[in-house]
Order: structure tokens, then C-alpha cells, then sequence
């Protein structure tokens, strides 16, 4: 314990740094809380800057028991006025989280003012989400106000997309309002798409008001359609 006070008269954020990674390392389980709650006085304070706020959220995040790590993801809302941070936490927090906790991930991207870095963490933590987070996951994608960001997103996730929200998934792109956008998200999803809603890719494609663009779509569905 006295080691982890010590700390508290560290300065100099790149010093701080290297101790608090060191220390995680080594630290005795029973004194990771007493390790948060100097974490948490670290946030609340004016002495450090957010990048180094955000670090030190990541150093814990890789060390902690499991039992303390809802507590970090908490924290991650301190990190305030500086999108491109908390982004970057929730992004890298994401990767060292186990199944159980990922849930709380979806709802903490919604608190992410921008819709860029909201993407971002979306397509990072993708492959990591459970299926019942993904409902929620979707959500976000939805309301994003920009057609592009969305297109972005879709494409993102096609990768780690759950067979079951193909569907909902391709509700989606037809509700994109800009042509070009949905073309290529058309486009990505082709190689993908389950055979029960090739179909319907189809005739989305076939309402495509752009020759050239409805030509790559079906380009890319062709492969992939029933052959009678």
C-alpha cells in the first residue's frame, strides 16, 4: 500500500506511466482496489492530461481481476470534452474484457459525442460483442445522422456479423439515404450475405438509379446467385 501512496507524488505523466505499468504487473491482487481508487483520483484531477488519463485506464484494464473491471468501464465517463480519447479507451478496454462484460460496451459508445470516434470503437469492438449486444450495437448504427458514417460502419462489421442479423442488417443499408453509400455497402456485403436474402439484396440493387453502380452491385452478387 505504501508503494501505490507513493505514487501520488509522481508528476510527471510519462514517469507516472511507466511506474502504475510496472506496478499493475506485479501488484498482489488484494490491493488492485486500492489501485482504482488512486486511479480514480488520478481522473479527477487537473495535474494529468487526458491521454494519460486514458493510458492509465488501459494499464488496469489489462491487469485487473475481472470483478473490478465494470468499475473501469465506469470510469471511462470521467475521461470528458475529448471524443478522440474516450474513444480510444473504450476501443482498447474492449480488447482485454471477457464475454460477460461487453454487454456494457454498446451503451458506453452511445455516450461518445462524435459519431466518428462512435464508429471507430464500433468496427474495433466487433469482433468481440455477443450476439445479444449486437441488437443494441445496430441501434447506434441507425442513428447515426450520417449516411457515409453508417455505410462505414455496415462494412465494418460484416466480418463478425451474427448469421441470425443478416436481416436486420440488410433493413439497414436499404434505409441509407445516399445512393453511392449504399452501393458500396451492397457491394461489401455480397460475398457475405446468406443465400435465403440474396434475393432481396437484389432488388435493392435493382432500384439503384445509377447505371455504373448498379452494374457493380450486381457484379459482385452475380458469383453468389442461384444458378436456375
Amino acid at each position: 500500500p505504501r508503494v501505490l501512496e507513493l505514487t501520488k507524488q509522481i508528476y510527471d505523466s510519462y514517469e507516472l506511466e511507466k511506474v502504475l505499468e510496472i506496478l499493475a504487473e506485479y501488484l498482489p491482487e488484494p490491493l488492485f482496489p486500492k489501485a482504482l481508487e488512486i486511479a480514480e483520483r488520478i481522473l479527477d484531477s487537473n495535474i494529468h492530461d487526458i491521454r494519460e488519463k486514458a493510458k492509465i485506464l488501459e494499464i488496469l484494464a489489462k491487469h485487473l481481476p475481472e470483478a473490478l473491471l465494470p468499475r473501469v468501464l465506469e470510469l471511462t465517463k470521467r475521461i470528458q470534452n475529448d471524443d478522440y480519447y474516450q474513444g480510444l479507451v473504450l476501443g482498447r478496454l474492449a480488447e482485454h474484457l471477457p464475454e460477460a462484460l461487453l454487454f456494457m460496451v454498446p451503451e458506453l459508445i452511445e455516450q461518445v459525442p462524435s459519431q466518428f470516434y462512435r464508429k471507430e470503437v464500433l468496427q474495433k469492438v466487433a469482433a468481440n460483442l455477443p450476439e445479444a449486444s449486437w441488437i443494441r450495437a445496430l441501434q447506434l448504427v441507425k442513428k447515426m445522422r450520417s449516411a457515409e458514417m453508417q455505410a462505414e460502419v455496415i462494412k465494418g462489421l460484416v466480418m463478425s456479423l451474427p448469421e441470425a442479423l443478416w436481416s436486420e442488417v440488410l433493413l439497414l443499408t436499404e434505409q441509407i439515404q445516399d445512393e453511392s453509400d449504399q452501393t458500396d455497402v451492397l457491394e461489401s456485403l455480397a460475398p457475405h450475405l446468406p443465400k435465403s436474402l440474396l434475393l432481396r439484396a437484389l432488388e435493392l440493387t435493382e432500384r439503384i438509379q445509377d447505371p455504373n453502380r448498379m452494374k457493380r452491385d450486381l457484379g459482385s452478387m452475380a458469383p453468389h446467385l442461384p444458378k436456375s
